[in-house]
């Protein structure tokens, strides 16, 4: 956030235009359309007992396709709100 927004205190009349954007705007790109990288756990060899963390090329996604390609994905969500609706709104 400090990138996009700087630093230095916001002034109160330009509160309402900093939330409009980040609820409209920043918000749901981040949640559906930015990449992440997701790491996959491996035993450490060279360790015993520490686990050593890959980011292989497979394991980037966005946040929506992390959520649903867990098992109990709908455990994790609102009564309200299915991953239909989420990926409809992507």
């Amino acid at each position: 956030m400090r990138k996009l927004f700087g630093d230095e205190h916001i002034p109160q009349h330009h509160a309402a235009a900093f939330n409009t954007f980040c609820r409209d705007i920043l918000n749901p790109f981040l949640n559906f359309h930015r990449p992440c990288l997701f790491a996959s756990d491996k035993p450490d060899p060279s360790k015993p007992g520490r686990i050593q963390r890959i980011y292989r090329p497979k394991d980037v996604m966005t946040p929506l396709d992390k959520l649903a390609s867990l098992p109990n994905a709908h455990a994790f969500l609102r009564q309200s709100i299915t991953l239909n609706d989420l990926q409809q709104q992507a």
